[in-house]
């Protein structure tokens, strides 16, 4: 078995980070393993906790700087000092599930495999993160492939090659890591070290046996501005402009049997290619279904057509709502509801349209419901009260 180095670099976030190596002990019993936290000058008591764990956990190793250095350098340093022929670069914003490191690191067995990525879900939510990263032509950027839908999407299930995996949970071999220069300092630097992987004529797989949890980028959305090092794309493009990469969404989505669906906010994201369902998600879009139509049976299409995704669903929403169709609307977030059960959004914005409906009651109980959800934000929390009154 490898002697495997996992790098987490981390600034602040106490939180996260407990939780994170928490899980990393409790699920990787049996390896032959060490654990580099590289802390970027946190302020937080992250240092303090990171040396008395060292205590009881042998396999932790801290490393330290006193000021920011960013993402890139940060894994980076910790490279140098891995001892694993193995590295596995995690996120302090990730969850580890039983199993997921064997899954990870077995791929690497093929000679032709330079990276695997995980499957990685949103907590709480049970919706997908991350199941690969595709390159679009007409957005000329990358994005996560099946990002919102549930978790047990079977395309979701696949193991297969991409050009890039997201970089939150990432296993290599420390000589390939190495070879590629480590980690570029610039923005998409997960994606880039795929492509330089590729280019050394290895392999980037994604692995849903490997699953783990990822809240996303809870640093940055946690951290006051100018206290990370920030870097524009722009380095990337002139790295890899569009001539070097494949645009190879669509023909994910082929064959996998789903279509692409473009949103007003210019996202795509995959929806069903189902008559039915594609004949109520024109007349929605364009703003031509009749209330009538928007039965029991006819919500359930359009949520189950959708996958469930919030990110289409509640643009759709907001359409019903503008075509005064509050109460069809509503209807439909029982259907998404009953659909994603793990998912906050369908009670919030069914509370709210009962709401502006005078339907009070109503409103209130599915507030308590949402009350009761296991994962809430802070921001979600507070509106579920202020809807019902508690």
């Amino acid at each position: 078995m490898s002697f495997v180095s996992i790098i987490i670099p981390v600034f602040n976030q106490l939180h996260y980070t407990r939780q994170c190596l928490e899980s990393v002990w409790s699920t990787t019993a049996g390896h032959d393993l060490e654990v580099i936290v590289f802390d970027n000058g946190s302020t937080d008591g992250t240092l303090e906790y990171l040396r008395s764990a060292q205590a009881s956990q042998p396999a932790l190793v801290v490393q330290h700087s006193d000021k920011n250095l960013g993402y890139s350098p940060a894994n980076n340093q910790a490279a140098e000092i891995a001892r694993g022929d193995r590295l596995v670069l995690l996120n302090n914003d990730t969850i580890t599930t039983p199993g997921w490191l064997s899954a990870l690191l077995a791929p690497l067995e093929h000679a032709a495999v330079g990276i695997v990525g995980a499957r990685l879900i949103y907590p709480g939510r049970e919706i997908i993160n991350h199941a690969g990263y595709v390159y679009s032509s007409r957005l000329n950027s990358f994005y996560l492939l099946y990002e919102g839908v549930r978790r047990d999407f079977p395309a979701a299930q696949k193991t297969r090659q991409f050009q890039a995996v997201l970089g939150a949970c990432v296993a290599l071999r420390r000589a390939d890591f190495n070879a590629v220069g480590g980690l570029s300092d610039f923005g998409l630097e997960d994606v880039d070290l795929c492509l330089k992987l590729r280019n050394r004529g290895l392999m980037v797989q994604y692995h849903p046996a490997a699953t783990l949890y990822h809240y996303g980028q809870m640093t940055i959305r946690n951290s006051p501005t100018g206290s990370i090092p920030v870097h524009s794309s722009r380095e990337f493009q002139e790295h890899w402009p569009p001539s070097r990469l494949e645009s190879d969404d669509l023909r994910y989505y082929q064959e996998d049997g789903v279509v692409p669906h473009y949103t007003s906010s210019g996202r795509i994201v995959a929806v069903s290619g189902e008559p039915q369902f594609q004949s109520l998600l024109g007349a929605i879009s364009q703003r031509t279904l009749s209330p009538e139509y928007l039965t029991p049976g006819n919500c359930r299409v359009i949520v189950e057509g959708c996958f469930g995704n919030p990110l289409v669903l509640m643009e759709l929403l907001q359409i019903l709502v503008e075509c005064r169709a509050a109460e069809g609307a509503a209807l439909f977030c029982m259907h998404w509801h009953m659909y994603m059960p793990s998912l906050p959004e369908p009670l919030l914005y069914g509370a709210k349209l009962l709401e502006k409906l005078g339907h009070h009651e109503q409103a209130r109980d599915l507030a308590a419901r949402g009350l009761g959800m296991g994962y809430l934000s802070d921001e979600e929390r507070n509106e579920f009260r202020s809807i019902g009154r508690f």
